[in-house]
């Protein structure tokens, strides 16, 4: 009996902990709202990713929306379409639960995960 209960509990433990390693990939850990650290979109712009694939920025008046994919560890493509063009665009990123940067031709800008 105390062998059967031990096995389950290892069992629930390795689950729990697998679950929890999965929620850590940089594809997860994009998904929610940002707001940059520093310039003048600071506490102004709101860059949200959906769990879909999905994008959108806002800049108080101003708005757009777009796709992403990470396609890899730290790469990320973005593609946006505005005034009946499309446009793709490739980039490096990390990703913490509370930090966001995104690398563009050696230009890094700095994001903090907002509510």
């Amino acid at each position: 009996m105390k062998k059967a209960f031990g096995l389950v509990a290892l069992a629930c433990a390795m689950l729990f902990l697998t679950s929890y390693a999965q929620a850590e990939t940089p594809k997860d850990l994009i998904v929610g709202k940002w707001t940059p650290t520093e310039g003048d979109g600071k506490d102004k712009m709101i860059i949200e990713f959906a769990k879909d694939g999905k994008f959108k920025v806002a800049l108080e008046a101003l708005s757009f929306d777009g796709t992403y994919k990470v396609t890899g560890a730290d790469e990320l493509e973005i593609t946006v379409a505005f005034g009946g063009q499309t446009k793709t665009e490739k980039m490096k990123f990390k990703a913490t639960k509370e930090m966001l940067e995104i690398t563009k031709d050696g230009k890094t800008e700095k994001l903090k995960r907002t509510k």
